[in-house]
């Protein structure tokens, strides 16, 4: 079931971007980086699943460990450093232009956490809302 959803989730975000480039008249650029954490042994279980089958593994995911990789996954650290990067070469790429990026909650949630300089395992300051819009800007500086 997992494996469905996740299919339906990036098809989600496939329909999503087509349906701007129809109406902007544009071409959408795949970005693989921009994708959910790797949650290693808890990838594909669901939350009822979870809390049984990985018991310590949920904890230290719930406490937001950042060095945590949840066995063969990517620790939020990982993960933050990655969307990080990419945002930069977005940004690099596109100096000057506004861009639209349609992505994942996690990842859409760690994009707000980067701009606003709040720390990975903070509590949400912000609900990152799927289905949103969000904006984010740059001030040109490094």
């Amino acid at each position: 079931m997992a494996r469905a959803l996740k299919h339906i989730d990036l098809q989600r975000v496939a329909k999503t971007a087509e349906a701007i480039e129809r109406v902007f008249e544009t071409d959408a650029i795949q970005n693989a980086a921009l994708r959910e954490r790797h949650l290693g042994m808890l990838q594909g279980l669901t939350m009822d699943e979870t809390p049984k089958q990985e018991p310590e593994l949920w904890k230290s995911h719930l406490n937001s460990n950042l060095d945590e990789n949840l066995r063969n996954g990517e620790s939020m650290q990982q993960f933050a450093d990655c969307i990080k990067i990419v945002l930069e070469q977005i940004r690099k790429q596109h100096i000057g232009k506004t861009i639209l990026l349609v992505s994942h909650g996690g990842a859409l949630d760690m994009m707000y956490r980067i701009a606003s300089n709040q720390a990975w395992d903070a509590e949400k300051a912000v609900a990152v809302l799927n289905a949103s819009l969000n904006w984010i800007s740059h001030d040109g500086l490094g």
